[in-house]
């Protein structure tokens, strides 16, 4: 049903819309209603795990390239600036 895509898609623009300028990261806690974000950090946790299995899913399932690149446009900054090592 195109109105659940619809939602589903403003429901990403909005999250992509709350990213830190400098890392590109997504932030931890965003106010529905407003789209604001509550917290003013970044942390991979249940919403923004979630957030970039459904980016990858959905690429996968429907073949949106789109969808695709939001993933990439997720998962690098995680990877550049969330990422640590074992020593």
């Amino acid at each position: 049903d195109p109105k659940y895509r619809d939602a589903a898609r403003r429901a990403l623009d909005a999250l992509d819309a709350t990213r830190f300028e400098a890392t590109g990261l997504i932030h931890s806690g965003v106010q529905v209603e407003r789209g604001e974000p509550t917290l003013p950090i970044a942390q991979l946790g249940g919403g923004v795990d979630s957030y970039v299995e459904y980016l990858w899913k959905g690429a996968l399932q429907t073949g949106d390239l789109g969808l695709a690149a939001r993933y990439r446009d997720t998962v690098d900054p995680l990877h550049e600036h969330a990422s640590f090592t074992h020593e």
